[in-house]
């Protein structure tokens, strides 16, 4: 095929001329488009002409349609163009005619090809004799082609997309910081500005001179007076302590003024009040970790990494800044934070957070919201020790290459796989899925691994053969088998789903009845197909039947429950129902009844005290063993109260308080052991609330607040440790399935943050801040919708539960247990190191049942108008005794208290002291 060397100035214009068509243009660019048209071609003119193959462009020679020539008669496609023959050599449409008109020898005479056509769109093409196609060569398979691939090699993959830009090194790293200084206007650094109310002082400069100028004197009269008497000794050492004490004062009303004039300019100017910002979280008692004198030097405010020191510091005596000025610092800093982040100045924001607050978490947020993701990864790398999270901070920069290795020293296989998967490696990207499945059935992580393999390697079957060795006897069986069934149900297996109903009904544990059940009766109502419907109803039917009749079955409750939603419709059915369930209660009655009449001596009731009355209290929180703090609301607003056990207590009110969701949804966080004593009110907005003073009964004052990171978006929960160590729990970004855990100290200051993995489905539960958290045994624990989380020696472990907890209680001492206070029923867990995941649920009639602890692991209930108390035996807790409490109708809680076996019970009017006998508690 040739084309024209010439440029022919000649174009088409629309002009029918007289004659047939001689040859017909077949749109499509394969002969699979065109043998159909050419098998169906009247009289079998599709079988006896030739053809053209006709190029998309002059540069793409891909077929766009073929010319094909011997028939006047057209083809049965209406697609087809009809064209003539000009001359002897060029093709013309039918419908078109040529600019300037030519004549046909001038046009042959002018080609340089054996023939061409001239297309509207494409223009003229020549082609050659040899071009010409037949029905044969469409149809025929082409000849081998003497030419050798065998040694072809693949050349250099190029990705279309850019991920990451890497500068060179560069000698002096200044004189890239030279262009990105801030614009901010510069003075000398001198004083603060003066506050209004500051009165006239005379300077220090000159005084200053004078007592450096009196000691030098004073070490010239020492050298001198080395021989005199040991009086003239005793005495010039005391005026030296004398001045030293009073340089050493005067430096510190130096520094208090100071630190009047910058809070003041951070609330009249934060600009200028950032420069010259005093650092908080260094030193020990609230002070700075810079070494100044008394005057507080300008400082650059825009973040930085590999700064030194802050321009103008003097060696000095350190700023030592008691807890209230830190508090007023540490909110004016976060207040002057939000605002820079208002503006979109992340970089300022994020110098206030690390160099003022050393709060790194909170700068490398802020860094992120700036798209600075290198800087923020730098943090979490060196300053946070959380590699993953600067990972992530890379990845979410495009930086690709760089996250990789870290994720994959920190075994986080899948991370890795999706990452493969976006620079487009699918090899890699299988390998390191492959090594998050066994990763995660080492963990016993079965559903993880199962989700894995079904939506990541398209492995089905394997995945329905890993969740079937988790039945029965895994700890999550359950939850596998209802993985199981679903994956049969969404990829339309019945025959298999059907089987496995079957089996699983068939032989199973009576433990696993209840759960088997659930699963059948979800199928029973939302499965789209009518035979399986009815076929999880059938086994329902069968596993009820199986065990309701058995009389060692100890949850006939909860499978009755599940009888009555599998066909809720039907009042027959919960009228049997609920008549075998009265006779089932009525007998567990007479076993209590006759635990009562045994030991009717083991509780003991001491004496009430009357509460306020002029105050409905909703949430109380124990205060050690001496007490117990309690949250209420008044006609006046919302009131607080600490309590001692011999009656006395102290109230503060707190008329700006406004709850987020009610009063009753509060926590009280305690750190009744640090000095001062701190209490949190968490579930609020923005409290600003006065100390609550020393009292007789109260030595220590207390501080109430609501910590600034409450406020923090994505706050969930916050609870304190030892020492007066805060723990607290944060959403992490956008990202549902992540949290982090951080812990803080009495000052605020930031000790070490952790990322939590929520488990396989737990983000697509619906929490409400603040959520239950307990601090006890070097373990934090919160619940998270259906799931119990613990972290303990930097492992994060999880429990799925039945329904979500509304308290969490734990063991003062001895074994490690923790108390699920459900709506209605309590769960007891065992929280040992070797032991963690034991349960067992007390069978309570109560509802909104709270629960302690006894010494020796026994649980007291307490319920409106009744205390149970429950002893732990081998093969689990039983009734011991049951106490009448006729007063006590709307309980708040039960605590112990200092003296061994007395416990106190805290309701809304009164609160009771009781005494439990030894000898009737656990063996």
């Amino acid at each position: 095929m040739l084309e024209s060397p010439q440029e022919i100035d000649v174009r088409l214009r629309p002009g029918k001329v007289a004659g047939a068509a001689e040859a017909w243009l077949l749109p499509g660019s394969t002969p699979a488009e065109w043998l159909p048209i050419l098998r169906d071609w009247p009289e079998g003119g599709g079988k006896e002409g030739v053809g053209l193959l006709l190029p998309l462009s002059m540069r793409d020679r891909t077929p766009s349609g073929m010319l094909w020539m011997g028939s006047s008669v057209g083809p049965a496609t209406a697609r087809a163009q009809a064209y003539r023959q000009f001359g002897r050599k060029l093709w013309l449409p039918c419908d078109a005619q040529l600019d300037p008109p030519m004549s046909a020898a001038e046009v042959d005479a002018l080609l340089p090809h054996d023939e061409a056509i001239f297309h509207p769109g494409i223009g003229l093409v020549g082609f050659d004799s040899a071009d010409r196609v037949s029905l044969k060569d469409l149809i025929s398979v082409p000849l081998p082609s003497g030419r050798a691939f065998s040694s072809a090699h693949p050349g250099v993959g190029l990705q279309d997309r850019l991920y990451a830009v890497t500068a060179a090194p560069v000698e002096r790293v200044s004189l890239l910081l030279e262009d990105v200084r801030s614009e901010m206007g510069q003075r000398d650094a001198s004083e603060l500005p003066a506050t209004p109310e500051e009165a006239r002082e005379k300077g220090v400069a000159h005084w200053r001179r004078r007592m450096k100028e009196r000691f030098l004197k004073a070490v010239g009269k020492l050298a001198k007076g080395r021989e005199g008497g040991s009086k003239e000794k005793a005495a010039w050492r005391h005026r030296l302590e004398t001045w030293t004490e009073e340089r050493v004062q005067a430096l510190r009303r130096d520094q208090e003024r100071e630190l009047k004039r910058l809070l003041h300019l951070m609330k009249t100017d934060p600009d200028e009040g950032l420069k010259f910002a005093l650092p908080l979280g260094g030193g020990s008692g609230g002070g700075s970790d810079m070494n100044a004198g008394s005057e507080l030097p300008e400082r650059d405010p825009d973040f930085r990494l590999n700064d030194g020191p802050a321009k103008g510091g003097s060696g000095g005596a350190p700023w030592v800044v008691d807890w209230q000025r830190h508090y007023e610092l540490s909110r004016q800093y976060r207040e002057a934070a939000n605002r820079e982040l208002r503006l979109a100045r992340f970089r300022r924001a994020a110098y206030i957070y690390a160099e003022l607050l050393k709060d790194y978490r909170a700068a490398a947020n802020a860094l992120r919201q700036g798209l600075h993701y290198r800087e923020a990864s730098v943090l979490y790398l060196k300053h946070l020790g959380d590699p993953l999270e600067g990972a992530r901070c890379l990845r979410e920069g495009g930086f690709l290459h760089e996250a990789i290795p870290i994720f994959e020293r920190k075994k986080q296989f899948e991370t890795v796989a999706k990452l493969y998967e976006e620079l487009g490696d699918r090899h890699e990207a299988e390998r390191f899925y492959r090594l998050a499945v066994s990763r995660a059935i080492a963990h016993g992580n079965t559903i993880q691994a199962a989700n894995l393999l079904e939506k990541r390697l398209k492995a089905l079957e394997e995945a329905a053969r890993l969740l079937q060795k988790s039945w029965p006897r895994s700890a999550d069986a359950v939850a596998c088998l209802r993985y199981e069934l679903a994956l049969y149900e969404r990829h339309g297996s019945l025959e298999h789903l059907g089987k496995r109903m079957d089996q699983v009904t068939a032989d199973h544990p009576p433990s696993r009845a209840v759960g088997l059940m659930e699963v059948l009766v979800r199928l029973a109502h939302q499965c789209p197909d009518r035979e399986t419907r009815a076929h999880a109803e059938r086994c329902s039917f069968v596993i009820a039947g199986r065990w309701l009749g058995s009389p060692k079955f100890e949850d006939s409750r909860s499978l009755l429950e599940q009888v009555r939603l599998l066909v809720p419709s039907d009042r027959l059915m919960r009228r049997d129902t609920q008549r075998f369930q009265q006779q089932m209660e009525a007998a567990a009655e007479r076993r209590q009844q006759t635990a009562v009449a045994s030991d009717a001596d083991v509780v003991a009731v001491l004496g009430s005290v009357p509460m306020p009355s002029w105050v409905q209290w909703a949430v109380v929180e124990p205060r050690g063993r001496s007490g117990f703090y309690a949250l209420g609301t008044a006609a006046q607003g919302v009131t607080l109260m600490r309590y001692r056990w011999e009656g006395a207590f102290q109230t503060q009110l707190l008329p700006h308080l406004v709850a987020t969701r009610g009063v009753s949804r509060c926590r009280l966080a305690a750190a009744h052991e640090a000095l001062p004593e701190v209490l949190s009110i968490l579930g609020t907005t923005r409290l600003e609330a006065p100390p609550m003073p020393p009292a007789d009964a109260f030595g220590a004052e207390m501080r109430v607040e609501n910590p600034s990171w409450v406020e923090a978006e994505g706050f969930l929960g916050m609870t304190y440790g030892g020492n007066g160590v805060a723990w607290v729990l944060q959403q992490q970004g956008d990202e549902e399935d992540l949290l982090v855990l951080s812990s803080f100290s009495s000052m605020g200051d930031l000790i070490a943050t952790h990322t939590v993995r929520l488990p396989f489905g737990a983000s697509e539960q619906h929490v409400y801040a603040p959520i239950p958290m307990q601090c006890f045994q070097e373990q934090v624990l919160f619940i998270y919708g259906r799931h119990l989380i613990r972290f303990y020696r930097d492992r994060i472990e999880s429990l799925e539960l039945a329904d979500t907890p509304l308290r969490i209680q734990a063991t003062r001492s001895g074994r490690a247990l923790l108390a699920l206070c459900y709506e209605s029923g309590v769960e007891v867990l065992a929280a040992g190191e070797h032991s963690w995941g034991q349960r067992e649920s007390l069978e309570l009639d109560g509802r909104d049942t709270r629960v302690t602890f006894t010494r020796t692991g026994d649980v007291l209930a307490l319920s409106p108008k009744r205390l149970d108390v429950l002893i732990r035996e081998r093969q689990g807790y039983a009734f011991k005794h049951t106490e009448p409490l006729p007063q006590l109708s709307d309980p708040l809680g039960i605590f112990p208290t200092d003296t061994p076996n007395r416990y106190a019970l805290v309701g809304q009017r009164d609160v009771s002291m009781v005494r439990v006998k030894p000898w009737g508690m656990g063996r």
